[in-house]
């Protein structure tokens, strides 16, 4: 069974914001570390998560207007995530990212933040898993039939 600590780096480094960050300075982050996503912390509390697309959506992002820029990330991050355990198999993981139409869940282990896991990175996954199921198979039935591949 393939888990979500598998697809966590060895190290993992945790990009974070508070709820009190200017959405512009959260962006500019996302924007030079190539992050779709941040965790949203509050003294090592989760209490959100931010996305590009949040952050595309929210009316006048582009905006040059200082209170656009100074908007918290408060206002706009997504709330109430349900985290995923580091134990949880990615098909509970994809079940759970369908179920609440979400794209990135954060990872934690207890109260600690691990990371975040995109549905593109469980897609991944779960695809090359298939495939090598499916290559097993095909070898034991071509053993089975003594067929050469």
């Amino acid at each position: 069974m393939m888990t979500v600590k598998q697809l966590l780096p060895a190290t993992p480094r945790i990009w974070a914001v508070t709820p009190d960050t200017p959405l512009a300075e959260a962006t500019a982050l996302m924007a030079a570390q190539g992050l779709e996503s941040l965790l949203v912390l509050d003294g090592g509390v989760l209490r959100g998560l931010l996305t590009a697309h949040d952050c595309a959506t929210t009316p006048g992002h582009m905006s040059t207007l200082a209170p656009v820029q100074r908007l918290p990330v408060g206002a706009v991050m997504r709330r109430n995530l349900r985290p995923v355990r580091p134990e949880e198999s990615l098909a509970a993981c994809a079940q759970q990212m369908a179920a609440a139409q979400q794209h990135h869940l954060p990872v934690m282990e207890a109260d600690r933040p691990l990371g975040i896991v995109s549905l593109e990175a469980v897609t991944a996954a779960l695809v090359k898993r298939l495939a090598e199921q499916e290559f097993l198979v095909t070898q034991l039935e071509n053993y089975i039939t003594g067929r050469r591949a």
